[in-house]
């Protein structure tokens, strides 16, 4: 999973350019997963279409909790219809919030959860997504497992390129 230069102060190279770099590492796939967004897909798509890397399209989102410091889960697309899914959940969180942020409550992850496999980090919040997301959350110890030897068996898995 990597993020772009379009999650500010965080990620430093264009999407192509991570997507060249897999390539030349001779990885089958790589994830793009901005925050809060999908801004560099486009352009990692046609790159990863180009070079014959799978992308996996994804983004970090913030979420609203309790707690006064923001949550991050990553949402990963398994379908169209997941892709379809994070941009309405992504928008719903920019609408609502101050220009360059975005927060989506828990509420809003369980109603466009279709199609979206979710990793956690934050042992706080998973016994809610894994009942949000049932089968299709991880927490990031074991979905690392999970890709790595998904993607190595069959690099087409069960996700889908968009």
């Amino acid at each position: 999973m990597v993020k772009s230069n379009f999650s500010f102060l965080e990620g430093a190279s264009h999407p192509a350019e991570l997507v060249e770099q897999a390539a030349a590492l001779s990885l089958p796939s790589m994830a793009l997963t901005d925050r809060d967004g999908v801004y560099g897909m486009v352009e990692a798509h046609m790159a990863a279409k180009n070079l014959g890397v799978r992308l996996i399209i994804g983004a970090q989102v913030t979420l609203q909790t309790a707690v006064s410091t923001p949550r991050h889960v990553v949402l990963l697309a398994t379908t169209r219809a997941g892709y379809g899914e994070l941009c309405q959940l992504i928008s719903k969180g920019r609408l609502r919030s101050q220009k360059g942020s975005s927060q989506v409550t828990l509420d809003e992850a369980q109603a466009h959860n279709t199609g979206l496999l979710a990793l956690c980090p934050q042992p706080e919040l998973l016994p809610k997504l894994h009942e949000i997301f049932n089968d299709r959350f991880m927490p990031c110890v074991l979905a690392i497992g999970w890709l790595t030897s998904s993607l190595t068996k069959n690099p087409y898995g069960t996700m889908h390129a968009m």
